[in-house]
């Protein structure tokens, strides 16, 4: 099957809700073991703080951490293991308008 075809029968999976059948994603060796690193990061992350998000997305080999003050943390696997890859802020207009006085 080619990949495109893949994503087109798997962006149809949402048309069988409410139904019996169920169809899933098959994931490589690979991206199964970065998953299994980032879901363990991820528990990590929530037992030490409760109020924050997170999201995985396996393709991009990335975990997302949302914390309540607007920032976001990214986590990739490299070499086995859970780094972090970037922080970043987001700068509230009250922060902007406290700048330009």
């Amino acid at each position: 099957m080619r990949q495109i075809d893949k994503y087109n029968a798997l962006s149809l999976t949402k048309n069988l809700r409410g139904t019996s059948i169920s169809i899933d994603e098959d994931y490589t060796p690979e991206e199964r073991q970065c998953k299994s690193l980032l879901r363990k990061k991820e528990i990590e992350l929530r037992s030490a703080d409760q109020s924050i998000k997170t999201k995985i997305f396996v393709r991009r080999n990335e975990l997302n951490v949302y914390h309540p003050d607007k920032s976001t943390t990214v986590f990739c696997v490299k070499e086995g293991q859970v780094i972090e890859k970037q922080r970043s802020s987001q700068i509230t207009s009250q922060q902007v308008s406290q700048g330009n006085q």
